[in-house]
C-alpha cells in the first residue's frame, strides 16, 4: 500500500489541481464517478468490471474518457485528483 500512496502523492504534486480540473469533475457522470471511486482503492480494471457488473474493456474505455476529461495520464493522477478533491464515495 505505501508505494501506491507515494506514486498518488507525486502525481497530486505533478498534476496541480486548476479551475478547469475541478469544472471537469463536476461533469463526469455518475458511473465515471464511481469507476473513480473504485481506481482509488486501487482496483484492477477487471475488479471494477466485476463490481459494476460491466466489461473490463468497457472499464478500460470508460477510464480512457476520464483521463482525457480531467487531463491526467495515469490512474495514479485520476485517483490522487479524486482524493484531493475530497470524494472518494461513488455518491460524491
Amino acid at each position: 500500500l505505501a508505494p501506491t500512496l507515494s506514486v498518488c502523492e507525486l502525481a497530486a504534486l505533478a498534476a496541480p489541481l486548476t479551475a478547469a480540473r475541478v469544472e471537469a469533475v463536476t461533469t463526469l457522470t455518475r458511473r465515471a464517478r464511481e469507476v473513480l471511486s473504485h481506481l482509488r482503492l486501487g482496483h484492477t480494471n477487471a475488479q471494477i468490471a466485476l463490481a459494476l457488473g460491466t466489461a473490463e474493456r468497457t472499464v478500460r474505455n470508460q477510464l480512457s474518457s476520464i483521463y482525457e476529461k480531467l487531463g491526467v495520464g495515469s490512474r495514479a493522477e485520476a485517483a490522487a485528483l479524486w482524493s484531493e478533491l475530497g470524494l472518494g464515495s461513488a455518491r460524491a
